[in-house]
């Protein structure tokens, strides 16, 4: 069991020193990578360093929780406000449970909630991780029209179609919106930290919600919801 911890510290490491030398890259004057749009729709908005440290950031998400490290996806919760999990149990969503900066349990283990179902005890990470690789291959930032049907359409479904998302979006500044006010009524009291001046990026059935501290991008919301439920 000894050398499980070390293999995970290990990964942990090199998760930091890759993410670290992504972000400083861009900080300092290195060479950015290109903007993460394809297709000619990105519609302006945000710096591309801030734009290229929160598609790393995600990108780290979506391979933490496939692996189900524990240690990797640590490196990535906000210190000081941890990290909510948010999920649909019926009309609209509510926070579900908070990750706590430093624990380092494997993601799969985390989801051991009684308000967890089955299927999503199963099922959250993989939803997480499957509209991160998707969406991310197609992303737009700044959307001039983030309601476009490229991003879902629930119409179509009403006609008797399968209209699943195309493209996913990123926005630079953003704020939780309703949903604050959603936390307060499952007893939930946010700090401002983490409900304005946020990194928003959705793919249908997933948001993601990042802020900055110490220099860097945080996780601090995943919420997965389920599409024209409502």
């Amino acid at each position: 069991m000894a050398i499980r911890r070390d293999e995970r510290s290990a990964r942990g490491l090199a998760l930091g020193l890759m993410l670290a030398a992504a972000w400083g890259g861009a900080a300092c004057g290195g060479a950015a990578a290109p903007t993460p749009t394809v297709q000619g729709r990105a519609e302006g908005g945000a710096p591309a360093p801030a734009v290229d440290e929160a598609v790393a950031t995600l990108r780290a998400l979506a391979a933490a929780v496939r692996a189900d490290d524990g240690v990797a996806l640590a490196a990535l919760v906000h210190p000081v406000h941890g990290l909510w999990l948010w999920h649909q149990p019926g009309a609209v969503v509510a926070p579900l449970l908070r990750l706590d900066a430093g624990d380092a349990s494997p993601p799969s283990r985390r989801l051991d909630h009684p308000d967890v179902i089955p299927y999503w005890r199963e099922a959250y990470w993989r939803h997480v991780a499957d509209n991160l690789d998707g969406g991310l291959a197609a992303l737009d930032r700044e959307p001039a029209d983030r309601r476009d049907p490229v991003y879902g359409d629930c119409a179509a479904l009403d006609d008797g179609g399968d209209a699943p998302p195309t493209r996913a979006w990123l926005v630079a500044d953003d704020d939780l919106g309703y949903r604050a006010e959603l936390a307060v009524d499952h007893g939930v009291a946010l700090d401002p930290a983490v409900v304005r001046g946020l990194v928003h990026y959705r793919r249908w059935g997933l948001d993601v919600w990042l802020a900055r501290a110490g220099g860097r991008l945080w996780l601090v919301h995943v919420m997965v919801w389920t599409p024209c439920d409502a």
